[in-house]
């Protein structure tokens, strides 16, 4: 028998690519662009085996898709891919992943047995119920090539990083993290240093920093 896959991939060219490949290793797929275009009711009839997504900046909606798809059906596998390891960069914590989850580095996904062994791995995953856990791919077996450039940061320096990224000014960061705009700016001279940042004469420091925060996290901006 066939397993069933849903994916949901906003990345059209590498969403063609999967289903390909996938196709062609026997399993049959349903297909979305966005946890915000699926229909739940579509995807309980076509009855998938696993769901394999994206892990993006903007996850409530992925996260609210896979709550209720795994209420419905609690052996429901779950494969996530990413562009980086650092979750924090999201915003995220291991409690936030589901359990059985399997992580895989997007860089990975270009070895279709990697993405097979994470397909089996999390249909096993849901059924024991084991903690989430990264599969790597080949070029990625030492640790320092899943490593972020922010592994060395603390969550409270990842934090103003990713809301100076959103665009949000130091006053706004300091309402938001009830701190004052003076430990802001402390935290935010660190980072810099941390980044050993150093800006061309067109760029602003906070800009600088937006775009390695985007680059790092492999995050499309519209």
């Amino acid at each position: 028998m066939n397993r069933k896959l849903l994916l949901i991939n906003d990345n059209t060219f590498e969403s063609l690519l999967l289903t390909n490949d996938l196709g062609n290793s026997r399993f049959e797929l349903m297909v979305y662009e966005k946890a915000s275009d699926c229909d739940v009711s579509a995807i309980q009839s076509f009855d998938p085996d696993v769901v394999i997504i994206n892990l993006s900046f903007n996850h409530l909606e992925m996260f609210s898709l896979l709550k209720i798809l795994r209420s419905w059906k609690s052996g429901l596998g779950i494969v996530m891919i990413s562009d980086c390891s650092d979750l924090r960069l999201f915003g995220l914590d291991e409690a936030d992943i589901p359990v059985g989850a399997n992580l895989i580095l997007r860089k990975s996904v270009t070895h279709i047995y990697v993405l097979q062994q994470a397909i089996f791995a999390a249909m096993d995953g849901a059924i024991s119920m084991e903690k989430f856990r990264w599969l790597q791919g080949p070029g990625s077996t030492n640790q320092a090539a899943w490593s972020s450039k922010f592994s060395n940061f603390s969550a409270i320096q990842i934090e103003t990083l990713r809301l100076v990224a959103s665009g949000m000014s130091n006053h706004e960061i300091a309402d938001f993290r009830e701190v004052s705009e003076k430990s802001v700016e402390h935290i935010i001279r660190r980072i810099v240093l941390l980044l050993k940042l150093t800006t061309p004469s067109n760029l602003n420091v906070r800009v600088r920093m937006a775009q390695i925060f985007y680059e790092t996290a492999g995050i499309r901006r519209s």
